[in-house]
């Protein structure tokens, strides 16, 4: 194809799946950047490479600090310019969302040598370049607590599930009035400033129930309430004011990735008609001509 010129047509080319033919419409030619059309391109790249650079350093450096001297961390600490934090008495909950859900790290902190020892377990990629070592420092083994210690705990349960569902009626009527067709301030209500939402970008004080509840209502009967308990037992009701209908869709795009996923399909069945002729089929090597010179 690069060898062709504008108009040429060519081929056949064979490939995997088939023959191709190919005209040449047109012919951009190459052009050399500028260094100043470069300059901040090639700064960015330099940068990342030196990160990556020191990143790699530092966590040979976490690496080895965290075993070689396993009776504190401390020392790795000292090394890299890092903060120690040390928790309360946690259990395997608690610690797994310290180690940002990863199952591994809960493995190694709680592992008999871990727990026997006291020693710090070793490196654990966490995330995509987040490594976390632990330690621990005061083991006791899961047992009942006594009803004089959990006595609070218990009272302070009950008083908030009575209050959720004290909240929860009040709202649904609340709720009832305005679906019903009641003004906000004749129902008692407020709403504040209204604020856009994504489907796809989650909301601190929106949950993910009430995110779906906003995104199933009929644009076509706005103003629209909903309601949704929140994760402290609080009962909130939102009101949808306005529905803003997503961009058309780059159909660019949507053809590349058409291509792509055609690409894709035809290779997995090429892939499968192969396997299936392979299994239907009875082939002997014959090893002496392979091995003639």
């Amino acid at each position: 194809m690069f060898a062709a010129k504008a108009g040429d047509i060519v081929g056949p080319v064979q490939k995997d799946f088939g023959y191709h033919i190919i005209k040449v419409t047109g012919v951009t030619p190459s052009r050399v950047q500028s260094f100043d059309d470069v300059k901040g391109q090639i700064e960015a790249d330099v940068k990342r490479q030196k990160a990556a650079q020191t990143l790699a350093s530092d966590a040979e450096k976490f690496q080895n600090l965290v075993y070689e001297q396993a009776e504190s961390l401390e020392p790795v600490a000292k090394a890299l310019g890092l903060k120690v934090e040390t928790s309360r008495l946690a259990g395997r909950p608690q610690i797994q969302a310290i180690g940002l859900g990863n199952p591994k790290f809960v493995q190694a902190l709680f592992s008999p040598e871990s727990i026997q020892t006291k020693r710090n377990t070793e490196a654990i990629e966490v995330a995509p370049n987040v490594l976390i070592a632990g330690r621990i420092v005061e083991y006791k083994p899961a047992a009942p607590r006594p009803l004089a210690e959990v006595a609070g705990d218990i009272r302070r349960q009950l008083m908030q599930k009575a209050a959720s569902e004290l909240a929860q009626k009040a709202g649904a009527e609340k709720l009832s009035l305005l679906q019903s067709g009641k003004a906000d301030n004749a129902a008692g209500l407020s709403f504040g400033k209204a604020v856009t939402v994504n489907r796809n970008q989650a909301q601190a004080d929106l949950p993910p129930a009430a995110l779906a509840k906003v995104f199933q209502v009929d644009p076509a009967k706005l103003p629209v309430y909903v309601s949704a308990v929140n994760d402290a037992g609080g009962y909130s009701i939102y009101k949808v004011v306005k529905v803003i209908d997503a961009p058309a869709p780059d159909a660019g795009k949507l053809g590349m990735a058409s291509t792509r996923v055609g690409s894709e399909m035809g290779r997995e069945l090429m892939t499968a008609y192969l396997a299936s002729l392979k299994a239907g089929a009875e082939v002997k090597l014959n090893q002496a001509a392979l091995e003639k010179k």
